[in-house]
């Protein structure tokens, strides 16, 4: 019997998609650039069957939602130019969902956020936590 409903990918905005360089300006003040390989990510996500979800500080309120869904909107344009692609953006566009409040997902990539296996971390690893763009050592994605 195959499942019912598609596993939520809870994607954060600001840093894990925007990439943030520019750091807070307001909740609908986006000025920067994605991260490299989100919006193939984002794709690969819907194209394998995973429901996409966008969830930041900015959701609390329409017009953060509003500005993350225009931000997105206007980069995935400009990536369907760039990359030639005939197929609609509404297609895939049209499946980002924008929730007002944290969905159930399957799994939440957050760029400020540590995996609990477990065991609770020292008072010394979340004082000293920075988020992967402030660390001076860049981790290499796996191959």
């Amino acid at each position: 019997m195959g499942k019912d409903f598609k596993l939520i990918v809870c994607l954060d905005f600001d840093g894990v998609i925007h990439s943030y360089t520019s750091g807070w300006k307001g909740i609908d003040i986006i000025p920067d650039e994605p991260v490299p390989g989100a919006i193939d990510f984002i794709i690969n996500c819907i194209a394998s069957d995973f429901e996409v979800h966008v969830f930041s500080t900015r959701s609390e309120k329409e017009e953060g939602r509003n500005a993350m869904r225009e931000w997105l909107h206007k980069h995935m344009a400009q990536y369907w130019i760039e990359h030639h692609i005939v197929q609609p953006l509404d297609n895939i566009y049209g499946q980002i969902e924008f929730p007002a409040s944290k969905p159930p997902a399957w799994i939440t990539i957050d760029d400020r956020a540590i995996q609990f296996n477990g065991v609770w971390p020292t008072m010394d690893v979340i004082a000293n936590f920075a988020p992967w763009y402030r660390k001076k050592v860049k981790l290499a994605a796996p191959d």
